[in-house]
């Protein structure tokens, strides 16, 4: 899948891309997907459970298949695109 972003003004869509492209802020409601091997973000204060599709490696969540990041209160896990 291929994007075009076109604007009128000159760097206007190198700072739309760089909008686009933020990393979401914590507590956002937006999902976020990820692959093998991705660190997951997890606020460092906070108490989590790890759940299925992740790993701790090194203090870090790391997730162990592609999917979306749930977070069910404390429980974070990765649900594939499609499962059973």
């Amino acid at each position: 899948m291929s994007v075009v972003v076109r604007a009128h003004e000159h760097g206007a869509s190198m700072k739309l891309i760089q909008e686009a492209l933020k990393p979401l802020t914590k507590g956002s409601a937006a999902l976020a997907f990820v692959s093998v091997g991705d660190i997951i973000d997890t606020d460092e204060t906070d108490v989590y459970l790890k759940g299925h599709g992740t790993q701790i490696v090194d203090d870090k969540l790391v997730a162990t298949q592609c999917g979306l990041v749930t977070r069910t209160d404390k429980l974070i896990s990765v649900k594939p695109p499609k499962e059973r």
